[in-house]
C-alpha cells in the first residue's frame, strides 16, 4: 500500500536525485542488497533539513550499516558529532567497516546494544542533542520517547521515520493483519503522544513511509497519552 497516489510518487522518485560521493556509494550498495536504510525521499528530506539546521549534537536510533549517520555527518556544525545506536551484530560489523572506510570516525560514535538500555545510559550521563533521528523497531518508538524528549534541547527536533507504515497506520485495527496489530497500536500511541503533549509542536508528513517531525518548545515536558486507550478502542 502506497501513501501517495502512484503517479505522484513516481514523479517525485524520478526527480529525487541520488546522492553523490560517499553517501551515494553506500546508498546504492544498500538498495541493491535490500538493506533497510532510509528511503530516497526521506534521505533527501533529512539532508535538506540538516543543511538548514546545522546541528552540533545528533542522536540516531537505528544505525543499520551507517548510511544515514554518514549522510548526516556532512551537515553538522563545526565540531559536530553523531551518536548512533545499533543492536544487530551483522549491521554493527558492516557499520563499523563503513565508518572506518569512509573516514567518519571523528564524527560518528557507534553504540552497540539495545536502544532502551543505551538511551537510559545517555540520560544518566545528562547528554543533550539538537537533533534526534528515530529509525529503529517501530513498536518501541513509544518506549524510546520519554528519554528522547528529555535529552532533546529546547528548540531541537525529533524526526521519526516509518510512522505511517506504508498506510497501515490509517487503517482500522480490524483491517490490520493480526501479526501487526501490536505494532499498529503502539505506533498509534506514539503519534497520539506527539500530537497531544504540551510543549511539543508536531507535524506528520507523507514523505517516504511517513515522518513525524516535532520541535521541543520548553523544558520539563510530561508525555501525554491520557485518553489514548479509550480513543483507540472506539
Amino acid at each position: 500500500m502506497e501513501i501517495l497516489e502512484p503517479n505522484i510518487k513516481k514523479y517525485i522518485d524520478n526527480v529525487t536525485k541520488r546522492f553523490d560521493g560517499e553517501a551515494g556509494e553506500l546508498q546504492e550498495y544498500a538498495y541493491q542488497r535490500g538493506l533497510p536504510i532510509t528511503r530516497p525521499q526521506t534521505a533527501k528530506f533529512i539532508s535538506t533539513l540538516l543543511a538548514a539546521l546545522r546541528p552540533k549534537d545528533v542522536l540516531e536510533i537505528g544505525c543499520c550499516i551507517g548510511f544515514s549517520a554518514g549522510l548526516m555527518s556532512g551537515f553538522l556544525a563545526k565540531g559536530g558529532h553523531i551518536t548512533t545506536i545499533e543492536r544487530y551484530d551483522i549491521m554493527i560489523k558492516k557499520a563499523r567497516e563503513n565508518i572506518e572506510h569512509y573516514g567518519w570516525r571523528d564524527k560518528i560514535t557507534l553504540l552497540e546494544g539495545d536502544a532502551k538500555d543505551m538511551l537510559k545510559s545517555l540520560t544518566v550521563d545528562d547528554r543533550k542533542f539538537d537533533f534526534i533521528f528515530m529509525d529503529a523497531a517501530k513498536g518501541q518508538y513509544i518506549n524510546f520517547l520519554p528519554d528522547c524528549i528529555k535529552m532533546l534541547n529546547v528548540g531541537g527536533i525529533l524526526l521519526a521515520d516509518d510512522i505511517l507504515k506504508d498506510g497501515y497506520l490509517a487503517m482500522e485495527r480490524s483491517q490490520v493483519p493480526r501479526r501487526q496489530r501490536t505494532t499498529h497500536k503502539r505506533m498509534r500511541k506514539f503519534v497520539y503522544a506527539l500530537t497531544r503533549t504540551d510543549g511539543l509542536e508536531t507535524a506528520l508528513l507523507t514523505v517516504g513511509s511517513g515522518l513525524a517531525m516535532c520541535t521541543k518548545l520548553k523544558d520539563d515536558i510530561s508525555i501525554n497519552t491520557k485518553g489514548f486507550e479509550i480513543e483507540y478502542d472506539e
